[in-house]
């Protein structure tokens, strides 16, 4: 509690501006203001109609007259003159941005000191007093101010919250309306057990963080290793790149070599005859002038001796030297641009797989962001079984010749199917699926041969139509021989296998067989227009008893 030395300096003090009070006036609930601070406060208070006094806010209606307190004033004179150094005190302390403010103070708001859990209210060290000195007041509980005081008081009731029930804190009156009843307790009780619960929810967190934290650990050497390895990627396309075509450049010069040492091979021949033939030239010219001198000898013996005396000339045969006149290097371009072509069909078949995989390559295994990799051009197994697609045998398209599963089929001819009226078997069976897009399956086959089909049509038992018999429809035949493909009743032959892969890719109009092992081999591709989903199926009608197909 302030000392009385205190208490008589702000005994005449103004509550509003905390300075000596001028033109003091006393209101009838006994508080003292200076004249123009109380005006003003009430000036405010007109639009109300009501006025309260700004320290105990005791009501006045109508607007009390104000007249000015002339004993008052005069100990407020004589107060300077004897304590002239009380203007010089240190004011109070203003509140900061951090502080509370003083719910009394109405010009300069002071820091509050305390808190009143009766009044509502937060108390500066000046109007903190009354409670300090009024009897009324005395009874009141103060506390230290704090920011979340407010907080702990009942909005609805505007009573400090002492209880608590129902998991929320709740005021003396809450309890004698709402819970009834209800199993009460003090919030040091309750504290215990929210205790717990915290303890408990801080070792959640703390597993929480660490696991982020490793989680962010993860994902840092996720994408260093990510950034390596696209590195490592890109320093091992430009190597290859940078060695292919330093073997291109290598085979360009060979080739070029190859053709400029032809070139000089047979030009070197070539030049040796023409030097043979020119010298024979010279040398005929030069017979021809010698008879044409002995041509003009008049004497008859020495013409016969000079004529005789001349020795036999030697001819090189014309006929052993033929030239080609169609043989060029043009022969060489056809082969070049072959290989031209293959270049670039390999680089682009590559060039798309590659665009293919590359998007596929993630740090993070999200739904939300993975992109699956799907080769529109497979090559190998793995990439094949992307498209795997399930099939499951329809029986009710099957002749009764053939013995029916799920996933296997078979011929299984009877003696007695010879006599007894049947309709014609066609052998064949279709799956309950139909395929469209990309699809991929595989098959393993025994006996003599199989036939793998595809329609546009379902078909149904005792039906008569062979697959590759009409323009909706194709086959193709494997055997112990040969694979032969049939569409339209043309055939094909093809190499045995005994495991088949069967890849169909109705948008671009192609139905692939291959030979399954460690490297899948093309065995054939029928390339059409498909207009319609397929049913895939298979028939022996070819092929001998006991004959078998199992999709695997």
């Amino acid at each position: 509690m302030a000392d009385s030395s205190f208490d008589d300096l702000n005994s005449f003090n103004c509550p509003v501006c905390l300075h000596l009070l001028k033109d003091p006036i006393t209101t009838a609930c006994g508080h003292s203001f200076c004249m123009n601070c109380i005006t003003e406060c009430w000036d405010q208070d007109d639009q109300k109609g009501v006025y309260s006094c700004p320290q105990c806010r005791q009501i006045f209606t109508p607007r009390p007259v104000l007249n000015r307190s002339t004993v008052l004033a005069e100990l407020v004179e004589k107060m300077k003159r004897e304590e002239p150094a009380t203007e010089n005190k240190p004011p109070l302390c203003s509140a900061e941005s951090e502080d509370v403010e003083c719910d009394v103070c109405i010009r300069t708001k002071l820091k509050a000191i305390k808190f009143c859990q009766m009044c509502v209210a937060f108390y500066c060290e000046y109007h903190i007093q009354t409670h300090y000195t009024s009897p009324a007041l005395k009874r009141h509980k103060l506390v230290n101010a704090s920011p979340h005081l407010l907080e702990q008081i009942c909005t609805q009731h505007d009573k400090p919250l002492e209880l608590y029930c129902c998991q929320k804190l709740i005021c003396v009156q809450c309890a004698l309306i709402d819970h009834q009843n209800h199993s009460i307790v003090s919030p040091a009780t309750s504290r215990k057990q929210i205790e717990g619960q915290l303890r408990s929810n801080q070792e959640n967190i703390q597993l929480e963080r660490n696991q982020r934290e490793n989680k962010v650990q993860e994902l840092r050497e996720a994408m260093d290793s990510h950034k390596e390895s696209a590195k490592a990627a890109v320093e091992q396309s430009e190597a290859i790149f940078a060695d292919r075509i330093r073997t291109m450049k290598r085979k360009r010069e060979e080739i070029t070599k190859m053709i400029k040492n032809q070139e000089e091979a047979e030009e070197s021949v070539v030049k040796k005859h023409i030097d043979s033939l020119e010298q024979e030239i010279s040398d005929l010219i030069k017979r021809h002038d010698e008879l044409e001198q002995i041509s003009e000898i008049e004497d008859d013996i020495h013409f016969i001796q000079k004529f005789s005396s001349l020795s036999q000339f030697q001819f090189s045969n014309l006929h052993n030297i033929t030239v080609n006149q169609h043989l060029t290097f043009d022969e060489i371009q056809p082969i070049l641009s072959e290989l031209k072509s293959q270049l670039d069909d390999l680089c682009e078949q590559d060039t798309v797989r590659i665009s293919e995989k590359v998007p596929t390559v993630h740090i993070m295994e999200s739904q939300n962001v993975l992109t699956k990799y799907l080769p529109s051009q497979p090559k190998t197994r793995e990439e094949f079984l992307i498209y795997s697609s399930l099939l499951t045998l329809n029986a009710s398209s099957a002749c009764y010749q053939l013995s029916v599963g799920d996933k296997s089929v078979s011929r299984k001819d009877k003696s007695t199917d010879y006599y007894y009226s049947r309709p014609i078997a066609t052998y064949k069976v279709l799956c309950k699926e139909k395929l469209s897009g990309r699809c991929y399956f595989e098959v393993n086959w025994k006996g003599s041969g199989c036939s793998i089909g595809f329609s546009y049509d379902n078909i149904s038992q005792g039906a008569t139509t062979s697959f590759g018999s009409n323009k909706r429809s194709w086959r193709c035949d494997f055997t112990t021989v040969n694979v032969c493909e049939i569409q339209n009743g043309k055939t094909t032959n093809v190499q045995f296998v005994a495991k088949i892969g069967v890849f169909l890719d109705t948008e671009a109009g192609t139905l692939s067989f291959y030979n399954v092992s460690d490297k899948m081999t093309l065995l054939h591709r029928i390339q059409t227009t498909f207009t319609e989903p397929l049913y895939p199926g298979f028939s022996f009608e070819k092929w001998g008893n006991n004959s078998s197909v199992t999709i695997l």
